[in-house]
């Protein structure tokens, strides 16, 4: 049971993205520099984590949400995938992190797929304010995705019923909410260069 909890995740959100990248069309075309610059960004923003509550919440969504908007919004799970296992490069290299728990690392981007299927659904565009109902719409589907990946988790390892999930996870949907609006700043300034 736990083998299945730990693999599962991750096997689910690379078929899924991999159906993604497959079927999005984009027509945007960032430099291989900039591709590896948000890749390494975000990695080096999943390191940092900070205790809130009972909760702990990283910095990732500063970079995640310009991702969103520069790269091909199918490549963009599989870009958020390399920046997570970029930061636990280290930790899978000396062995401090077992063969499946990888699997449940890479599970931990399943929350970019929600995003990415509501602005495909708009088509791919640049960030603009006018758009914010669609940017809420996008982070309320990552909450979703999120809590999805999460709650089926903690349901097949520990049993843990999904409602008592809420409490803690709203501590870190605050936070990228909070740092949300930043990203886009980020993003359209980017865009606009």
């Amino acid at each position: 049971r736990e083998l299945w909890a730990n693999v599962f995740p991750g096997l689910g959100f690379l078929f899924v993205a991999a159906l993604v990248a497959s079927f999005a069309e984009s027509a945007r075309d960032p430099s291989p520099f900039l591709v590896l610059g948000l890749v390494g960004a975000y990695a080096l923003a999943y390191r940092i984590e900070f205790e809130i509550g009972s909760g702990m919440a990283v910095p990732t969504q500063i970079f995640f949400v310009p991702m969103l908007f520069v790269l091909p919004l199918g490549l963009v799970p599989l870009a958020v995938a390399a920046g997570i296992m970029l930061a636990n490069v280290a930790e899978i290299l000396e062995g401090r992190i077992q063969a499946e728990r990888v699997f449940v690392r890479l599970g931990n981007a399943f929350y970019s797929l929600g995003p990415v299927l509501v602005l495909a659904g708009f088509g791919e565009a640049a960030p603009t304010l006018v758009d914010w109902p669609i940017y809420v719409v996008a982070l309320g589907a990552q909450f979703a995705f999120e809590f999805a990946s999460a709650a089926t988790h903690e349901r097949i390892a520990l049993g843990i019923p999904p409602r008592l999930l809420v409490r803690y996870m709203s501590i870190t949907w605050a936070v990228d909410a909070s740092l949300a609006p930043i990203g886009l700043l980020a993003a359209m300034a980017a865009v606009d260069q």
